[in-house]
């Protein structure tokens, strides 16, 4: 008897929901995300009832979250410069059963704004793709857009999504497989702004494909960031080459040319001297050999080589640099997205006679000493990311490593919001000093 009165309570509690987990599974629930599409704003804070989902760079997106089906507080804070974040966005919405609601923050950084898309969540099924298609870029009107094999004739094709700013659409079920993105002036497929590369498009999954501004990240027309598509992230845009720039910082004593596949003929950019950088060239995205080479050699002098293998759409950057006889190439792409409420600075230590530097960026007038560097122990060959700095006027300071011995400064330089700063280090005639080259957006004190 005793054993049969125990067996009714625990029968009981699970009825009556006391056992938690269970009863959670069994209440209506739907899910939501969101989206950072707000071109010029450095970071979006995402809270839901005042906790905090994720912190979001442009493009970025939280993981579908499930919940149960009620009306929830959502906020949004961003980031302020020398200040705390600052509440930006306030708003409730509906959480439904079976369906996922799609948060997309739009606007600029000063008025933000939002767009709501929701979806019905399918079982998708092995061998099957449901996928949808939103359009949040603010500078870009209607476009159509066409999911086709790779190489497929689009003049022959229907899109499978026509937006406007703002619109969304599902394209119901596909098999899985292989595909092209392609997005073209509305009713003329022949006027491609992007063409994807190669997307393979497993079974069972539900990917997002967003459209959202350029917003300076790239030489493309428009950006596309998958989600929920096996990692993809931004979709490379075949249709926009890739650009380079060289920077000459090898105190070599000679002028350069830069050369694609030993085309020194046409050299990509030629007669580039010491500590000079040149403009943006286009060029190509297949793997290929970028060589330097004394000007007007015709490569016959050859200093040094590099393999790359560029990202088509990306601004990139190579640094000639190294003693005499020990010249070498390192290549990087640039993130050329400005922020509002900050500046960028980016950081290249050239300076070869150096293994490791320290460089500091502190408010001007205040000695150096007071603060920690912004790069300690910069080695050679390497090239930052950009470091985000509140807009002011600041002095430069390069020194030893874990040392006091100053190696180069330059004072009173302006860094403004939006603006986008570099400063290349490199070796100076004095073995002992450095030179400091200041590019992209500084104008010199």
């Amino acid at each position: 008897m005793r054993r049969s009165a125990c067996l009714i309570i625990v029968i009981a509690s699970l009825v009556s929901g006391g056992c938690g987990k269970l009863s959670d599974q069994l209440a209506p629930q739907g899910s939501f995300r969101a989206i950072h599409a707000v071109p010029d704003l450095y970071q979006a804070v995402f809270f839901v009832r005042d906790r905090q989902q994720a912190t979001l760079e442009y493009g970025g997106n939280t993981a579908r979250n499930r919940v149960g089906v009620d009306r929830y507080p959502f906020s949004v804070k961003v980031r302020k410069a020398g200040q705390d974040d600052q509440l930006a966005l306030e708003f409730e919405a509906d959480i439904r059963e079976g369906e996922e609601a799609i948060f997309v923050f739009t606007g600029d950084a000063a008025n933000l704004g939002r767009l709501t898309w929701r979806r019905p969540e399918v079982e998708v099924g092995a061998g099957r793709v449901a996928p949808a298609f939103g359009h949040a870029g603010q500078g870009l009107g209607p476009v159509d857009v066409y999911l086709e094999g790779p190489g497929a004739d689009l003049l022959a094709a229907t899109p499978v999504a026509s937006l406007a700013s703002g619109g969304f659409s599902t394209a119901g079920r596909i098999d899985a497989g292989d595909y092209q993105l392609t997005v073209t002036a509305p009713g003329d497929p022949a006027t491609v702004l992007f063409a994807s590369a190669t997307l393979s498009l497993a079974g069972g999954t539900e990917p997002l494909f967003v459209l959202l501004d350029t917003a300076g990240t790239g030489t493309t027309q428009l950006l596309v960031r998958a989600i929920g598509a096996g990692g993809v992230g931004f979709v490379e845009d075949l249709s926009s080459a890739p650009v380079l720039r060289a920077a000459h910082a090898s105190l070599g004593g000679v002028d350069v040319d830069v050369a694609i596949d030993g085309d020194f003929a046409s050299p990509l950019i030629g007669n580039l001297a010491f500590q000079q950088l040149s403009g943006y060239q286009a060029t190509t995205a297949d793997p290929a050999d970028l060589a330097i080479a004394q000007a007007g050699t015709a490569g016959g002098v050859l200093l040094a080589q590099d393999n790359i293998d560029l990202v088509s759409g990306t601004f990139n950057s190579s640094f000639f640099l190294g003693a005499a006889g020990a010249e070498e190439v390192v290549t990087v792409s640039d993130t050329r997205r400005p922020f509002a409420e900050f500046a960028q600075l980016r950081l290249v230590q050239a300076a070869a006679n150096f293994s490791n530097v320290d460089v500091y960026v502190v408010p001007a007038g205040k000695s150096f000493s007071q603060f920690a560097p912004v790069r300690q122990g910069l080695s050679f060959r390497t090239v930052t990311g950009n470091i985000v700095l509140r807009p002011r006027d600041y002095d430069i300071v390069v020194t030893e490593n874990l040392g006091t011995k100053v190696l180069a400064r330059v004072d009173g330089v302006t860094l403004n919001e939006l603006g986008l700063y570099g400063v290349m280090i490199t070796d100076n005639t004095d073995p002992a000093l450095v030179d400091l080259v200041l590019f992209d957006d500084f104008v010199a004190p």
